[in-house]
């Protein structure tokens, strides 16, 4: 059924999108909805380490200790990616500038009037600013995507909007924006790889989520002493098998976010070429945006993804990892 759907999806792009305008507005409205769902990640990082303290809290602060919590016992309470440390955070960053790339570049594919396409022009070409800064911050140092020279080009492109609603016209400008952002669109792609490679989300999810359901074991096995209908037990078992599929997935999360960033980068790279090379209507561009589409719809769709993969493990803990996610 999944292989139908995917193919269905193929035929359907490749019938709407013989025009780069159309090709490119699909691929940044798909990419600027998977950096929202990488977002995701963090925010899940964010919420397992509160449910873990929430819980630990609550196992602590029972029976005679209730009393000793209080206001100033909850204020120790902290997320590991605070509002504050996002600035610093680098998958955050790239994601961040990666996104507004790619809705600037939807919006300057769509445009209906010229105000819309000024409007949109000069998102984009903030986007790149964006995409400059970022990369800095992440380095730390002075070393940019985009050299002065190239953003001479993007402003002499940009300088001609006015006549951008002429399909040729509008054509020109995404062709040299596409085509000359894909190394730095390449890069910023493999710093959040990298990041997520790295930054041990996917262990400090799983030792969370692995806390909350051990305590909520615990907690059952108390409450079970007392009399419980059959009902009410196979309605915690499903509620504690669900935790525990929730830890066993944790890895997958991650690895999704990754497989979805590779798939960006390839994608737009696809692209960039058939745009330099004027073939708008190849099936590689079809297949290759078709797929983004397809992990985007079912992008929490861990059964989809150990489908896909060759290499399958599994750790002591019933951990699930594609070992040849890329």
């Amino acid at each position: 059924m999944m292989k139908k759907r995917y193919l269905l999806g193929l035929l359907l792009l490749a019938g709407c999108s013989t025009t780069p305008t159309s090709q490119v507005s699909t691929l940044g409205t798909v990419t600027s909805d998977i950096t929202v769902k990488v977002d995701a990640v963090i925010d899940e990082y964010n919420h397992a380490a509160l449910e873990r303290q929430l819980t630990n809290y609550a196992a602590i602060y029972r029976g005679k200790h209730a009393k000793d919590l209080t206001s100033e016992v909850l204020q120790d309470i902290s997320l590991p990616v605070s509002v504050g440390q996002k600035k610093t955070f680098a998958i955050y960053q790239a994601n961040q500038g990666l996104g507004a790339y790619a809705k600037a570049l939807s919006e300057v594919a769509t445009a209906a009037s010229q105000a819309d396409i000024d409007l949109a022009s000069a998102d984009l070409y903030g986007s790149m600013v964006t995409l400059n800064d970022r990369y800095e911050t992440i380095r730390g140092d002075d070393e940019a995507l985009f050299d002065d020279e190239t953003f001479a080009l993007f402003s002499s492109v940009f300088a001609a909007v006015e006549h951008a609603l002429i399909e040729d016209q509008r054509t020109r400008i995404l062709r040299t924006v596409v085509t000359q952002a894909d190394p730095m669109v390449s890069q910023i792609c493999d710093v959040i790889i990298e990041q997520l490679k790295s930054a041990g989300m996917d262990d400090a999810i799983i030792a969370s989520r692995q806390y909350v359901l051990t305590e909520e074991i615990s907690d059952y096995q108390r409450r079970a002493k007392e009399p419980m209908t059959l009902d009410e037990r196979r309605t915690e078992m499903k509620r504690l098998y669900g935790l525990l599929q929730d830890v066993q997935s944790s890895r997958l999360l991650v690895q999704q976010a990754i497989k979805s960033v590779g798939q960006v980068k390839k994608s737009h790279a696809v692209l960039a070429k058939a745009l330099e090379e004027k073939e708008f209507s190849s099936s590689e561009v079809a297949a290759t945006i078709g797929k983004l589409k397809e992990m985007r719809n079912h992008y929490r769709d861990f059964e989809s993804l150990l489908l896909s993969c060759e290499k399958i493990t599994k750790n002591d803990q019933g951990i699930l990892s594609c070992e040849d996610t890329k």
